[in-house]
């Protein structure tokens, strides 16, 4: 180990600066948090104690589509960060280097085949698109044209029981067509949403998927060579043929036979 001057200045460059988070991770613990924060105040637009009548029943539906789709976001980056985070230490990237390359060995395909897991370590077009995304997104015309249509819809408290029924409240046209025309102007927003919501999901669960194979084969690997030095030695030799099927003993066994 450290063999030449190269490694030593790494070494103790190491040792005066730690490891840095990786970008993506910071990205997307940004848009956990705003994407969650833009959810909730665009959710919390439609009002329990409103009846919205069918004229804008569309705009509800969509309104309600719009904070489920940003607070899926949200939850997307958390489950990024839980994925990704833990891959990002000299140990953890010993335990992918060996266990990804066993698992190639073991599985019969290509020694060149990417592990998807460093993908999402080092992305830097996916989770940062998606902060752009929602870091960008503004709604003062959709919560302009929104604040209009509750006020208008919110029915004032009757303090007088003598009082005569207080007609239903009602939209002019004009609050209609402003929450149709508020409403038109954001969607294109969304709808490139939705498809990078799914790149940073997709990129999660591949990372995962990848890292907890090379996790399995790195450690059934350590077991392997552990057992076979085991059944060349007479210290626990019956314990391991105790606990082990004659094929597997036989197996470790014939690895000093081989060598």
């Amino acid at each position: 180990m450290l063999d030449n001057q190269h490694q030593i200045d790494a070494y103790k460059l190491l040792q005066a600066s730690p490891i840095k988070t990786a970008s993506s991770i910071l990205q997307a613990t940004d848009v956990e948090s705003k994407a969650k924060a833009k959810g909730t105040s665009l959710g919390g637009l439609i009002l329990a104690t409103v009846t919205y009548p069918a004229s804008i029943t569309a705009q509800v539906t969509k309104l309600t589509s719009w904070a489920a789709l940003l607070n899926r976001a949200s939850t997307v980056c958390g489950t990024f960060k839980t994925n990704v985070t833990p891959y990002q230490t000299p140990t953890e990237m010993i335990e992918l280097y060996v266990g990804w390359d066993v698992y190639l060995k073991v599985s019969g395909l290509p020694a060149d085949s990417l592990l998807r897991t460093n993908a999402a370590v080092a992305d830097t077009t996916l989770v940062a698109a998606l902060q752009t995304a929602v870091n960008g997104m503004t709604f003062t015309d959709v919560f302009t044209a929104w604040n209009a249509v509750n006020a208008a819809l919110t029915i004032a408290p009757v303090t007088d029981p003598q009082a005569p029924p207080i007609p239903a409240p009602t939209l002019t046209q004009a609050q209609i067509d402003a929450l149709t025309t508020a409403m038109s102007a954001a969607e294109p927003t969304f709808t490139a949403l939705t498809g990078q919501v799914n790149s940073v999901e997709t990129l999660a669960t591949n990372a995962k998927s990848d890292a907890d194979k090379a996790s399995d084969a790195f450690h059934r690997a350590v077991d392997v060579s552990v057992m076979t030095n085991i059944a060349s030695s007479p210290v626990l030799a019956d314990s391991l043929k105790a606990i082990v099927t004659p094929e597997i003993y036989q197996a470790l066994a014939a690895v000093s036979t081989d060598a």
